[in-house]
Formats: C-alpha cells, sequence, structure tokens
C-alpha cells in the first residue's frame, strides 16, 4: 500500500511538473509572439524607411550637376581688343556682363542661361563670341590685364541642374 502511495505522489509531482512547464511554455510562447509580432513591425518600417531614402536619393541625383568635359577656356572683357565694334553692348543674352557670373559660350553645346561650374566657381552662359565654337568658353573679367594673365586653360565644366 505504501508503495502505491509512493507512486501516487510521484505520478502527481510529475503532473505537477508537467503542468507548470506546460505553464511556463504557454508564457514563453507568448513572449515569442510578443517578439516576433514586433519583430515584423521593425522590418516593415525598415522597409518603408528605406524607400523613403530610395526616393529621396532620386530627389538628391537629379538636382546633381552633370560633367560637360574638358573645355578650354580663355577670358575676354568690354575692351576694343576684346570685343571690338560690340564694347559697348550687353551680352547676346541681354544682361550686362559682371565679373564672376559671366561666361560665353557656344549656344550649340551649351545653351545660354545654363549655369555651369569651372573651379568651383557657378557661372551663367549669358554671351557668346566668334571665337567661342565648340568646347570652348570665354571668361568675364572686368580689366583686360586680367584677362591677359588668365591665358588660356583647360578646365572641367559641369553643368548645374
Amino acid at each position: 500500500m505504501q508503495r502505491k502511495v509512493i507512486a501516487m505522489a510521484v505520478i502527481l509531482i510529475i503532473f505537477i511538473a508537467l503542468g507548470y512547464g506546460y505553464y511556463q511554455m504557454q508564457e514563453i510562447k507568448t513572449e515569442l509572439q510578443q517578439v516576433n509580432d514586433n519583430s515584423i513591425k521593425a522590418i516593415q518600417q525598415l522597409h518603408e524607411d528605406i524607400e523613403a531614402m530610395k526616393s529621396e536619393m532620386d530627389g538628391i541625383e537629379s538636382n546633381l550637376p552633370t560633367f560637360a568635359g574638358v573645355f578650354s577656356t580663355t577670358a575676354y572683357c568690354k575692351c576694343e581688343k576684346c570685343c571690338g565694334v560690340w564694347t559697348d553692348s550687353p551680352t547676346k543674352s541681354g544682361t550686362i556682363p559682371q565679373e564672376g557670373r559671366t561666361i560665353a559660350v557656344d549656344p550649340n553645346v551649351i545653351p545660354l542661361g545654363t549655369q555651369v561650374i569651372i573651379d568651383g566657381q557657378i557661372y551663367t552662359a549669358e554671351d557668346t563670341g566668334s571665337a567661342v565654337k565648340g568646347n570652348v568658353i570665354d571668361i568675364y573679367f572686368n580689366n583686360h590685364e586680367e584677362t591677359e594673365e588668365y591665358g588660356r586653360q583647360d578646365r572641367e565644366v559641369w553643368i548645374c541642374a
């Protein structure tokens, strides 16, 4: 009889332990489900963030300057030696030339009004010239001494977006 009581006690202890283990497993299962749900939400948010960044990058890329090539750059001013009969005339686009802004271009290569970057300086294509053909840019200076100092230089030219 004592053996039966001991066996019943052992079986009871096993059932209690199994019940406790089942309860612990249910708690763990609930926690794992929460972790899984949170992971899915985090992955969905990450996917949305990546799509937003892609869209933003497309916008940034469209605003980046594009490389136009290496151009032969020269300099001019409004003196008679540089401009001949057009000494006191406005630029081809109708503006008054300004040092640090105005360049003369071949409009078949760079349309008038286009902004370009040369050596980190932004210029606007406002003028043309008889010697400005193909990949040649004439940079406006205020006086003839500066144009002679500048001479002819090959420079990378970037078109602003």
